[in-house]
């Protein structure tokens, strides 16, 4: 959820009780501006969260409080982590998600991160899509797996399945390490349902994207709003493919074990039908996009989508995603 998951997303959902992300790209290098992008959204989150500010660079003051909310990456460009480091010393969040290695990236990274966020416990998120890779992440040293099943919205392993299968399977795999690790489910969730449905599954908690983009304080923009709220059946109007990222003029960024699901949009079917060339689809979707249309545009979302309804505060999600929840396991636990 890059550029979707900003401060005042991550901020509202920890402040409702919930746990909240600043997707903060790709490039951990020394000279990423999209560190440099993240390094204004966390001073952002502290002052939205009340937090004391931070020292001066140059002060020896070492007691400040840790930042509430977590960080995500994608790994699969490199394992790098000279810009990343310092900032994590610096602003202290307590949780790093990282994804999509194209190699043993994670390896290198979750060893130095950890080593970084020790004074203040950080946690390690890994994004998984099958048994093997949650065993890998295992592994390196992750704290925390996170089940992406195939309903989800945005990218995840071409190759997986829903979290029905997946999960379960997974939580013995883990329980057979003798590992102390947390698992959390993604994929499709939209509501307190499905966060009973996972929990019964064996997770420990959820993760909701497609509903959190939906929001007030979502960046996504007004017409990807509209197409989330509007769209429906979700399981015929989205489509898992490579080609999404192909008419967003990316179709090189993602290594090929990884695709991505969105609502299908008119120059898609155009491709599929072999009625236009991806590049001429890619300039149409472009122009789309541009224009807010929404019958062109490519707009990342779950196969849970039909279940939106409304944009809502990010607050009010959590709080009724959760009260939902609890209703629906107190009903079941009277049969």
């Amino acid at each position: 959820m890059y550029g979707t998951a900003t401060a005042t997303l991550a901020a509202t959902v920890t402040k409702s009780g919930g746990f909240g992300f600043i997707g903060g790209g790709f490039d951990f290098t020394s000279s990423s501006s999209q560190l440099s992008t993240l390094e204004k959204e966390l001073l952002k989150a502290r002052e939205l969260l009340g937090l004391k500010a931070l020292p001066e660079q140059d002060s020896n003051e070492r007691e400040f409080d840790s930042l509430p909310i977590g960080v995500g990456f994608l790994t699969f460009h490199n394992d790098d982590p000279s810009g990343l480091i310092p900032l994590i010393r610096r602003h202290r969040p307590v949780a790093v998600w990282l994804f999509a290695p194209a190699g043993d990236q994670h390896t290198r990274l979750i060893k130095e991160i950890k080593s970084a966020g020790c004074e203040w416990n950080l946690k390690i998120f890994v994004q998984i899509g099958s048994v093997h890779t949650a065993v890998e992440a295992i592994n390196d040293g992750a704290d925390v797996i996170v089940v992406q099943g195939s309903d989800a919205g945005g990218h995840q392993f071409a190759n997986n399945s829903s979290i029905i299968t997946l999960l379960p399977e997974v939580v013995d795999a883990i329980q057979n390490s003798q590992k102390e690790i947390f698992i959390l489910a993604a994929g499709g969730i939209m509501d307190g349902r499905g966060i009973a449905a996972a929990l019964a599954l064996g997770a420990s908690g959820v993760v909701m994207g497609t509903r959190f983009a939906a929001t007030v304080e979502s960046e996504a923009s007004r017409a990807t709003k509209s197409v989330l709220v509007s769209t429906k059946d979700g399981g015929v109007s989205t489509a898992k493919s490579v080609v999404h990222d192909a008419l967003q003029g990316r179709g090189d960024l993602w290594p090929l074990k990884y695709d991505g699901r969105a609502v299908i949009c008119d120059p898609y079917k155009d491709v599929l039908a072999g009625a236009m060339p991806v590049e001429q689809a890619s300039a149409r979707q472009k122009k789309a996009t541009s224009e807010s249309d929404t019958s062109g545009m490519v707009v990342w979302a779950g196969a849970g989508i039909g279940l939106i309804q409304d944009i809502r505060n990010a607050g009010e999600v959590v709080e009724q995603s959760r009260l939902e929840a609890i209703r629906v396991l107190n009903l079941l636990s009277k049969f």
